[in-house]
């Protein structure tokens, strides 16, 4: 190379870089004039096999810093340039040529959006947009005592609202799959009350009617039915595990027992059968308060309240009990008053029946708990320091510890649970030993119960069928127009559906396998579920996180279930309108936590999904794809996997294999793991670090899959889902928490009572609108009662 050809290079160099300016041709020329003074020196005598300099080098765009949204609060000073920069790597600071279009004023609530743009000398133009939101209140931490159990619905519903959303946004409740709706066909001669599923009274078969008697049908026996008589023949998958109400487990003898024993209070179609309401059956009016306070929202709330019950109630025994039994009834009185509701209360809290303490009619738990039930099975309080007792012979008075409306005390006591049980009965076949213990045969079939609902069981041999007929001493006959009840014992669903396609009953659900014949028939209708099942992920990411979690582990598990971003690209990479509707087929496709067979404010019998407050747990959900959005879902992914990366978690190359319990024995179960798993490593690759998703999958029996792995934290994800009550949504809000206050979380590794909830809102005690930060521990506890709040989280 000649000094004469790099004169040339240089002179197209300085051609090319004219547009950069004067002054900086000025500098490059004084700098690349000395270097080449001293490369032609030296390079005279070399070759001429040195490459040409790049003679176009690249032009990069400037770089806008600090341009995030803005949070203010009416009447702050704004500056939109504050804390905002510019550089260039040629040029330096540009932060003076920054240029701002749109404005904001801060005397006006409202979103506004800023535009940030800077041009460099090369002409490289960067533009960035901001939203700054000017509140009308500032933002603060709620301090104090707070119960918002009895707020108004609107109230109820934006506090559940916000505590859904926040469960989903972060992604720590796990994955919502589809909800376990299901598809039931009835007999032409069958006449629903309603065409649409209601809550709680799904199409009202209790209350349905007839246009054929059972002369036209066959019955279980094989022989046409008797004229005059109107049998409704269904089908239960199992047998009931016991006639006494307060021990029963399985909702098969749940529903069975609803049907010959009744309860304080029924639900019953409301008067132009769009919903529920709630009336007295045992009880001869409403709940009556005692030293009753009037709330702001026009609730009556009182920590005591008494029930008037009927003066015609009558226990019920099947004609040859006597006979059957070998025990003289001919002494025992039949008549139904207070003292038959205190005894029975008394007798399941000295016995702990399951569901005196622990479910149905619970005394204990905390939203209606009694006053000193739990002293008393404790020996430290005696029956007469039990808040139940009978206040005349038609008149029973709860003592509760904290307060409850009429309708707290309703539903409560809407539960056949809560009606007595006949005690002579109970005590005549009870063996006492000398420590107390009682060994009895009390509800062991249909012979050892009293009866006090609408039916009676007349007949019940194990494993094949079930018969039923009117109760004659039940109070309000003309409610139900069967004359008959009969359940043939089926264990499996799809001959149970055989043999209502062969007209030997009168309602059955359609199985899966069979939906795809019948999902267009004009009679098949759909009841929504209750349990979201879900994709459960244990998110603790290291192994000192998992042992101080679960002491006793050795369980490791994977990193990349901790990080938020890879876990909202499950949630997106989810279709689940094919899972739903083409693989479970009888499912419906769910992106949220909560089906619509939810209700937060029951009074009102309204879906929580039909509220105005659900509305803003669809923002940034693609719920129009029930939440499937598989760019979203990439790009999440490959976010994860850089910060990983970075992170030094996990190296270019790594295969990432997660577990995926399931359980065993479902032909749907794993038709969902395979498709979910086909559709997640399909999406999942990352073509810069070549980092790939695997699954295995471990099938485990029911219910061992929730307590062998999940439940105690011996897993990296697991299919399944918990329902809880669905006219008090609030109170399944538990099974969230990160404390494991429910005792079946199914998720773990984040921490639940941490304020970065946001909430505006009107308080009910100041009238003032409030913006406040809430954790979701105390958004749920101030929805179930008092409790206390210390800068936005639930104190300890």
């Amino acid at each position: 190379m000649n000094l004469y050809e790099i004169y040339i290079d240089f002179d197209y160099f300085l051609i090319k870089q004219k547009k950069r300016g004067d002054i900086i041709l000025k500098k490059l020329f004084l700098l690349l004039s000395v270097a080449l003074l001293t490369f032609g020196i030296t390079a005279c005598g070399g070759t001429n096999d040195d490459p040409d300099p790049d003679p176009d080098p690249e032009v990069t765009p400037p770089v806008i810093e600090g341009v995030e949204d803005v949070d203010l609060t009416v009447g702050d000073d704004f500056d939109p340039l504050a804390g905002v920069s510019a550089t260039d790597e040629v040029d330096g600071d540009l932060t003076s040529d920054i240029e701002v279009s749109g404005s904001v004023d801060t005397a006006v609530p409202g979103t506004y959006e800023l535009t940030y743009s800077v041009t460099n000398s090369g002409g490289e133009t960067t533009t960035e947009t901001r939203d700054v939101v000017v509140n009308d209140v500032a933002l603060t931490m709620p301090n104090g005592t707070f119960n918002y159990k009895f707020a108004t619905p609107e109230l109820r519903n934006t506090f559940f609202a916000a505590a859904e959303k926040y469960l989903l946004d972060r992604v720590n409740a796990g994955i919502p799959l589809f909800a376990n709706s299901s598809f039931n066909m009835y007999s032409s001669r069958v006449q629903l009350p309603v065409d649409s599923y209601i809550p709680v009274m799904g199409f009202g078969t209790v209350y349905g009617t007839m246009s054929a008697d059972d002369s036209t049908v066959v019955m279980d026996d094989g022989e046409f039915g008797n004229v005059g008589e109107y049998t409704y023949r269904g089908a239960v998958g199992s047998n009931p595990e016991t006639f006494n109400p307060w021990v029963y487990e399985g909702s098969v003898t749940s529903d069975l027992m609803g049907l010959f024993l009744d309860a304080p209070y029924v639900f019953v179609f409301n008067e132009d059968k769009t919903g529920y309401a709630v009336e007295p059956s045992m009880a001869s009016d409403v709940p009556q308060p005692v030293d009753e306070t009037l709330l702001d929202t026009g609730i009556v709330v009182s920590k005591t309240w008494q029930m008037p019950i009927r003066e015609d109630l009558m226990f019920t025994l099947l004609d040859g009990t006597a006979e059957e039994l070998g025990v003289d009834t001919s002494a025992w009185d039949m008549t139904i008053d207070a003292h038959d509701f205190i005894e029975t209360y008394k007798l399941a809290l000295e016995q702990q029946w399951s569901r005196a303490v622990a479910g149905g009619g619970d005394f204990l738990v905390e939203t209606q708990a009694i006053v000193n039930a739990q002293e008393f099975i404790d020996g430290d309080a005696t029956w007469e320091e039990v808040g139940l007792r009978a206040v005349d012979d038609y008149t029973v008075e709860f003592e509760f510890k904290n307060d409850m409306s009429e309708w707290n005390v309703m539903y409560w006591l809407s539960s056949f649970v809560m009606a007595p049980i006949n005690v002579e009965m109970y005590y005549a076949l009870t063996d006492i030993d000398e420590e107390g213990v009682h060994d009895t045969s009390y509800g062991i079939d249909n012979y050892s119960i009293a009866y006090t609902g609408p039916y009676q069981v007349d007949f019940y041999e194990p494993d094949s069928i079930i018969r039923m007929s009117k109760n004659p001493n039940f109070h309000t006959p003309e409610l139900y127009f069967y004359t008959h009840r009969t359940f043939r014992v089926i264990l499996e669903s799809d001959i149970i559906f055989q043999e209502f396609i062969a007209g030997k009953l009168d309602g059955a659900g359609v199985p899966t396998e069979s939906y795809d014949l019948f999902k267009n028939h004009p009679s098949i209708k759909r009841a929504p579920g209750a349990t979201a099942f879900r994709l459960n992920i244990n998110m603790l990411g290291t192994v000192e996180a998992q042992r101080e979690y679960f002491e006793d582990s050795d369980y490791v598990p994977e990193p990349i279930l901790a990080n938020e971003d890879f876990r909202k690209a499950l949630y997106f990479g989810v279709d689940r309108e094919t899972l739903a509707f083409e693989v479970m087929k009888t499912a419906e496709p769910m992106p949220y936590l909560f089906s619509s067979a939810y209700v937060v404010d029951p009074a009102s019998g309204i879906p929580f999904r039909d509220t105005a407050e659900s509305a803003v747990v669809d923002v940034n959900r693609s719920i129009d794809t029930f939440g499937y959005n598989p760019d979203l879902a990439k790009a999440y992914f490959d976010q994860a996997i850089e910060d990983l990366v970075a992170a030094g978690t996990y190296s270019a190359g790594d295969e990432i294999v997660l577990d995926m319990v399931i359980q065993a024995g479902s032909t749907s179960q794993a038709l969902m793991s395979e498709f979910l798993i086909d559709e997640w490593e399909t999406l999942f690759y990352s073509d810069e670090y070549d980092i790939s998703i695997s699954w295995t999958v471990t099938p485990a029996a029911f219910p061992n899959n929730y307590f062998d792995y999940i439940i105690p934290g011996n897993f990296d994800t697991g299919t399944g889902g918990i329902s809880g009550s669905t006219l008090d949504a609030a109170s399944f809000l538990n099974v969230f928490d990160s404390r494991n206050s429910s005792g079946f979380t199914l998720n773990f590794g984040k921490d639940t009572n941490v304020a970065e909830i946001e909430l505006s809102y009107v308080n009910p005690e100041t009238g003032e609108a409030v913006r406040e930060l809430w954790s979701f521990d105390a958004l749920y506890s101030v929805l179930m009662g008092e409790a206390e709040i210390v800068d936005g989280v639930l104190a300890d």
